[in-house]
């Protein structure tokens, strides 16, 4: 369960007034930080190194279609010591688990290739991924779910009409000895501890392209996608491009030497901890002139500075260079001093409405490179 705290801060009701009428708008290229200083940009992070599970909880599912497979796979990733337990559903010989099923593991892996689905399975498994994602669940898929010569084993239904792929499923299958080869992406914390991966002699993997709004972290040997992510907002998406199943199984499959285990627990790993969207809540909704109200923000850069602006004159665009953001803000006015979020990046200001009535007001907040939701309000 992610963890939030609040550091709260009270602020002036004259500042206030003086940023609600207007007078202080925050212009294209204007310094957005009090009497002039500088805004300086966070240090360039790179994604957190994630750590073994050590008692952190993390369960996983995993959806193939035979048995011995199954069981390889599930050995391996949790002997990589960041998956607490892995599930085994044979979804070729037993049904779909359902969506409540699911929902009590932090992530998914699904690969086929061993028998054949019915048409029908792969609708209602692209139906049950799909919802399971929409509810903040993280998805990993493997080969030969993202294609084969006969696409057999492809999930459809809402997980491909809805475009949530970061590889794009193709009708082919290549095979042939292929190794890792340009990581576009080193310290992703998909490649922490991956050092070489051998697919085999097989190296089953798919001719096919990353989807345009997914993001290429390593490529085979052939530059062929190896490993794809996307973010979805509410959850994470991963998709890997060689079988699951080791060489303890087939000689042919990923080399047991190589780091095809890691790549898989730190892609489960990485899909099960999708950061909560930076957000801000406001309230009470409406306002009450003369009252105070909250404006609570979760989701943000940890201890960065944080800007709350409204607007009067109601949505638009303005991008603000120092902070490399666009607001969905027309003439967008600074509300009241910054503050840092705290080390899980969260944020309140507690403020007093001044004592008008019937005016409408837009809010959002931005830190470096990134803007919440607008909460459209009034004063009443």
């Amino acid at each position: 369960m992610k963890r939030t705290a609040t550091l709260t801060m009270i602020c002036s009701f004259a500042l206030l007034i003086c940023a609600w009428g207007g007078t202080s708008p925050l212009q294209h290229g204007e310094n957005p930080a009090p009497h002039g200083a500088a805004v300086k940009p966070p240090a360039l992070q790179q994604d957190p190194v994630p750590s073994s599970s050590g008692g952190r909880g993390i369960t996983v599912a995993l959806l193939a279609d035979e048995d011995l497979r199954l069981a390889d796979v599930s050995k391996k990733v949790v002997l990589t010591g960041k998956v607490d337990t892995a599930d085994k559903y044979n979804i070729y010989t037993g049904a779909l688990p359902t969506l409540s099923q699911l929902q009590a593991f932090d992530a998914v892996l699904v690969w086929g290739g061993s028998y054949l689905w019915s048409s029908q399975v792969s609708i209602d498994l692209g139906d049950l991924l799909a919802d399971y994602v929409d509810s903040g669940g993280g998805v990993v898929v493997a080969t030969f779910a993202l294609g084969s010569n006969g696409g057999y084993w492809i999930p459809q239904g809402r997980f491909a009409s809805d475009y949530y792929q970061c590889i794009i499923p193709a009708l082919n299958q290549l095979d042939g000895q292929a190794t890792l080869g340009t990581v576009h992406q080193p310290f992703h914390p998909i490649m922490q501890g991956v050092n070489s991966f051998d697919g085999g002699s097989s190296s089953y993997r798919v001719d096919t392209t990353i989807d345009p709004f997914a993001n290429l972290i390593a490529e085979w040997s052939d530059r062929e996608p190896l490993i794809a992510t996307k973010d979805l907002g509410i959850a994470r998406r991963a998709d890997l491009n060689f079988y699951p199943p080791s060489s303890d199984v087939r000689s042919d499959f990923w080399q047991t030497s190589t780091d095809g285990d890691m790549i898989m627990a730190n892609a489960l790993d990485w899909v099960a901890n999708a950061p909560d969207p930076f957000t801000l809540a406001v309230s009470p909704d409406p306002l009450q002139g003369g009252s105070s109200a909250s404006f609570d923000i979760t989701g943000g850069d940890p201890n960065t500075a944080t800007y709350l602006v409204h607007s009067l004159a109601g949505l638009g665009s303005t991008y603000v260079p120092q902070l490399n953001v666009t607001l969905d803000l027309a003439n967008p006015s600074l509300t009241t001093s910054p503050a840092d979020t705290d080390q899980y990046g969260a944020v309140t200001w507690n403020l007093n409405v001044p004592n008008v009535s019937g005016i409408n007001v837009w809010f959002q907040v931005l830190q470096y490179e990134n803007a919440t939701n607008v909460v459209a309000t009034s004063i009443q």
